[in-house]
């Protein structure tokens, strides 16, 4: 028996070792009213997904959106979170962790006093940039909700009522 071609199995990722990313060593970009700590970009992972933790506080939260290009995941650390799920805005707890494969209409609620802390993972990476560009967006005194909206159509993140009817952008 002949042993296995090893470079017939290599991996294809051109990422050959792990990466470490320490407590407070995330890129913090501040948008919408959340604090968007992004710990791992897609220059970091090859382009196949961005992690970041977000950080939102009291009546914050995205509405209900959909993306074109990305799925997302979901992983509630802190506080109670109102997700718009199938439909369905339902509480979910920390522990608790939803898929949103794109096209899904989905959106996330601080309905509490307290803030409320998601790990988000997006796949594939580059959304990141969205949030780096509504974020130099956001530090201007007037931020330009013309521009934001440029950027949705960029990113190809539709906005959509809470009955699911037509584009908001």
């Amino acid at each position: 028996m002949n042993p296995p071609n090893v470079e017939a199995n290599s991996p294809t990722s051109l990422l050959v070792s792990s990466f470490l990313v320490r407590a407070n060593e995330g890129r913090t970009l501040r948008a919408f009213g959340h604090a968007i700590v992004v710990l791992l970009d897609g220059k970091q992972t090859g382009g196949k997904f961005t992690a970041f933790l977000n950080m939102t506080p009291p009546g914050g939260g995205p509405g209900p959106h959909y993306h074109e290009r990305e799925d997302e995941w979901f992983y509630i650390i802190e506080g109670r979170v109102s997700f718009l799920l199938n439909g369905t805005w339902t509480d979910l707890f920390p522990g608790d962790c939803v898929y949103s494969p794109r096209g899904s209409v989905h959106g996330f609620k601080n309905n509490t006093d307290q803030p409320i802390r998601v790990f988000i993972n997006i796949a594939p990476a580059e959304f990141e940039n969205f949030f780096a560009e509504a974020a130099c967006e956001w530090a201007q005194p007037e931020p330009d909700m013309n521009r934001l909206r440029t950027l949705d159509e960029k990113y190809e993140l539709h906005g959509v009522d809470a009955t699911y009817g037509t584009d908001k952008i």
